[in-house]
């Protein structure tokens, strides 16, 4: 995933709903920055509702599972439960 995917991500998880020019750093292009806003719609890990943008579940999942600070993955304990 590209690095300006998981900045927007990580905006949302932070700010749970945010409109475009909230999300878009001021550095970016907006070409560059819609493409990549674009794309997580597509994948269906962001929703466009109205003009404001939030995370879809599996956008949740995918951030439950990403430190927030350097936004790489984290290794998740797998936790079994056997009932005898």
């Amino acid at each position: 995933m590209h690095e300006l995917q998981k900045d927007i991500l990580k905006k949302l998880a932070l700010s749970k709903i945010a409109r475009y020019s909230e999300l878009k750093p001021a550095k970016i292009e907006g070409n560059l920055f819609s493409y990549h806003l674009k794309n997580l719609v597509k994948d269906e890990m962001i929703l466009l509702s109205g003009d404001t943008y939030s995370l879809t579940a599996k956008g949740k999942r995918y951030v439950d599972r990403v430190s927030l600070a350097t936004t790489n993955t984290r290794i998740q304990p797998k936790i079994v439960t056997l009932i005898v």
